[in-house]
């Protein structure tokens, strides 16, 4: 009886999970479940360039006008002549200005949106699968989407708040996919308009597909206008656009063209906006942390990119382990003699070879494989300085055609064994998915722990990115950090120390690296080394004099050689007096105390000339300093 019954139980629950509705359902539970363990997460890395930190963005609603017509990291650095290209991303900077207005800045409710951010793209995905891609499966989309909602490298789009544009780039840009098809399926051709009438008269359902088709094209160019405002990547749609058309309605190539023209000429207002707003200027980066091909020569970069490459198809299939950074020179420059290389230029060759073989037959796995490549190349760094060789949130874009691919290879699999005669049991390819659910189940919920706080992040990741200058001088700020906030002598000294050995680390891999030598410094403040700390900063302001944390190290410096040269006096040492009052006017030449102190400490070894020109110093900064005026005086007497 237990046996004859299995199938009909099975045939139950599987008709029960295809329904859209038990779909959506538990798809968003699964999106929930998975990333509310960052509800209590704080700011994060970049998250104050565009929120915490970003003065048009803590005006809330009134600095919308600001966040459309200016630089999306104005409000923190100032004007994009700073930054390589510019960024003119204001669609998230206006959803943060909302949360602002109505929560204020509370890491707890930007988390939360982006969750629920990020459950929604599941959903359109759902609608877009099931729809359009797996007519046919619904199980397979099912599938498919919880592949992409579990996928742990998706870990750093959702946890980093700052990643918003990511995610409202990806759903707007599924969103466009699903009406254009909705509205390429339900368009009736020209010659089958009705005639006109005259008179009121019931609509047709020609007219009524019609009018459906049009709200379905509106709704596609809305959606990708606000993809384009949410981040530069859905320009690659000029071509995923017209490819998808072509492969998912009975269009040829050419109708598929001309049915994009709406999509074509919304990406040109968009540029035409960005340079209006932006200018076309672009600033030189010259400095390999941000610029990570700079000192390669044409072929190290594209093997390095041909590794990358590979390396992206790694994270995809085995999400492990995962950073934050990637920077020099966690990614070495890599030589077309290497294998890892070669096995790179193996598979990129096959599968432009399933392409040519599958194009015409209008193959899946080619829109996929069309649809991943033009993805990658575009945040690949081999046309444009992207500021560094790879992050795990550029693929987030690229893993939706991946995750089809694989299903789409499973479905073949398993009707080539059926064809074999081979039965393969619902149960056990249940068994398999619910094995890799649960696996990146786990990896995310591990994964999302990491992105607390940016000192949790940092001193978690210079362990999977130990070659990276960036990830071990963070990883020393972390160090910093933690032990300013322990409680004993001897802890301070061990984090300070460790916080050294870091920033030691990060010289060795790179030599000139500004923020290293600032952090140095104030770490040797911390073991009362203001010597040590003094030559850090003196290499720091070789490297960027103009530095505002400089300025602020420069004035602690002012103080403690001031306060040192004012004791010496007092103790009658004078010569230490001199020598601590002269280092502290290197760091505070427009105070006119300590000139005239040192014109004191001058006048009382009988220096009467120095002690002179001090005090003429003083009173050029403070004419009416009436010790000066003594001074002067008694000089002349």
């Amino acid at each position: 009886m237990a046996r004859s019954a299995a199938p009909s139980v099975w045939s139950n629950w599987s008709g029960i999970l295809s329904t859209w509705r038990v779909q959506a359902f538990l798809l968003a539970l699964c999106a929930l479940g998975l990333y509310a363990n960052t509800l209590d997460h704080q700011f994060v890395l970049d998250d104050g360039l565009v929120l915490s930190d970003n003065a048009i963005v803590q005006k809330g609603i009134r600095g919308i006008p600001d966040i459309l017509t200016k630089d999306s990291f104005f409000g923190s650095i100032g004007e994009s002549a700073f930054l390589c290209g510019g960024r003119y991303r204001p669609l998230p900077l206006i959803t943060y200005s909302i949360e602002v207005s109505f929560f204020g800045l509370k890491p707890g409710v930007h988390h939360l949106v982006n969750v629920l951010l990020y459950a929604l793209t599941g959903l359109v995905l759902l609608r877009l699968l099931r729809r359009s891609i797996f007519p046919d499966h619904p199980m397979a989309a099912f599938v498919a989407t919880l592949l992409f909602v579990f996928h742990p490298l998706h870990t750093e789009v959702v946890a980093n708040i700052k990643s918003r544009d990511e995610l409202l780039s990806l759903l707007f840009l599924l969103l466009t996919l699903h009406y254009l098809l909705v509205h390429r399926n339900r368009a009736v051709p020209t010659s089958a308009a009705a005639a006109p009438v005259r008179g009121k008269q019931k609509p047709t359902s020609t007219t009524k597909a019609t009018a459906a088709g049009n709200r379905a094209l509106l709704a596609a160019c809305l959606f990708f206008a606000l993809a384009l405002l949410s981040k530069e990547n859905g320009v690659v749609f000029l071509l995923i656009v017209p490819l998808t058309i072509h492969f998912f309605t009975p269009r040829s190539l050419m109708g598929a063209l001309r049915a994009s023209l709406p999509i074509i000429a919304i990406t040109a207002s968009y540029l035409v906006l960005r340079f209006a707003l932006l200018g076309t200027h672009s600033k030189e980066v010259t400095e390999v942390m941000d610029n990570p091909y700079l000192l390669a020569t044409a072929p190290e970069k594209i093997a390095t990119i041909l590794f990358v490459f590979l390396k992206y198809i790694g994270l995809l299939f085995v999400p492990h382990p995962l950073t934050y950074d990637y920077s020099f020179h966690q990614i070495p420059y890599r030589s077309f003699s290497e294998p890892w290389v070669i096995v790179s230029i193996a598979v990129l060759t096959g599968l432009f070879v399933l392409v040519l073989r599958g194009i015409k037959k209008k193959d899946l796995l080619v829109w996929c494989i069309v649809f991943f490549l033009a993805t990658f190349v575009l945040v690949s760094g081999l046309f444009f300085n992207i500021g560094a060789p790879m992050a795990e949130r550029f693929m987030y874009q690229g893993s939706v055609p991946f995750i089809i691919a694989l299903v789409e290879c499973g479905l073949r699999l398993l009707n080539l064994l059926q064809e074999r005669g081979i039965h393969v049991a619902p149960i056990s390819f249940a068994a398999v998915v619910l094995v890799a659910l649960s696996a990146s189940a786990f990896a995310s919920v591990r994964r999302n722990a990491a992105w607390h706080t940016s000192d949790e992040l940092f001193l978690n990741d210079v362990k999977t990115s130990p070659n990276s200058a960036r990830a071990n001088t963070y990883a020393g700020i972390a160090w910093i950090h933690l032990g300013d906030a322990t409680n004993t002598a001897a802890e301070k000294r061990s984090c300070v120390t460790n916080a050294i050995a870091l920033f030691r680390r990060s010289e060795s891999i790179k030599r000139m690296y500004t923020p290293n030598f600032l952090n140095l410094g104030a770490a040797y403040v911390r073991l009362d080394d203001p010597r040590s700390a003094e030559a850090a900063w003196d290499t720091a302001r070789t490297l960027e004099p103009n530095s505002p944390l400089l300025k602020e190290y420069e004035q602690y410096l002012f103080h403690l050689y001031y306060r040192s040269g004012l004791k010496a006096g007092v103790d009658r040492d004078n010569a230490k007096a001199i020598a601590d009052l002269r280092k502290a006017l290197r760091y505070g030449q427009a105070n006119p105390d300590a000139w005239y102190n040192l014109g004191g400490a001058y006048f009382t070894t009988g220096d009467t000339a120095e002690a002179r020109s001090c005090w003429e110093r003083t009173l050029h900064l403070d004419p009416r300093n009436v010790p000066a005026q003594q001074g002067l005086a008694a000089l002349r007497r």
